[in-house]
């Protein structure tokens, strides 16, 4: 798994907004994937980035994204690399 989070300058409207969800992008094997996958919890709602996996299989679909035990496993860790 590779993560790629870079943040320089931190918009007005960035705190202001409570609905807006976060920007990270996941990828399996630098194929798009999804958009809004909800890899982050909401008060991390701030951070942009990319996320690569090599361990997800490419054809995995919206109810897999939800209950896939390896997507839990990079939701913890991406959420740790954050925070620590």
């Amino acid at each position: 798994m590779r993560c790629c989070c870079l943040r320089r300058r931190q918009s007005r409207s960035t705190c202001s907004s409570r609905t807006r969800k976060g920007k990270v992008k996941l990828y399996v094997r630098r194929v798009f994937i999804a958009d809004d996958a909800e890899l982050l919890p909401a008060y991390l709602r701030f951070i942009r980035g990319v996320i690569d996996s090599e361990d997800l299989p490419l054809n995995i679909s919206r109810e897999m994204l939800q209950n896939n035990p390896q997507l839990a496993q990079i939701r913890k860790a991406v959420t740790s690399r954050v925070i620590g």
